[in-house]
């Protein structure tokens, strides 16, 4: 049987996997079992795509006087 669930669900189920990835497992049926029910692209800001993206600097080692 097969899911009829929009593309933004498929990216969040697939680990945040790049939308255009996805779509492609669908065209290519590198996948069985999905079906991309909405014709539009998601949000292109994903909140935790952009965390996992975020880099963090070195904590600054304090000097002992």
């Amino acid at each position: 049987s097969t899911c009829k669930l929009d593309l933004a669900l498929w990216h969040r189920r697939l680990a945040h996997l790049n939308v255009r990835d996805v779509q492609k497992m669908v065209n290519e049926q590198l996948a069985t079992g999905i079906v991309i029910h909405s014709k539009g692209t998601p949000d292109p800001i994903c909140e935790p795509c952009l965390a996992g993206k975020q880099h963090r600097g070195p904590i600054p080692k304090v000097a002992s006087s």
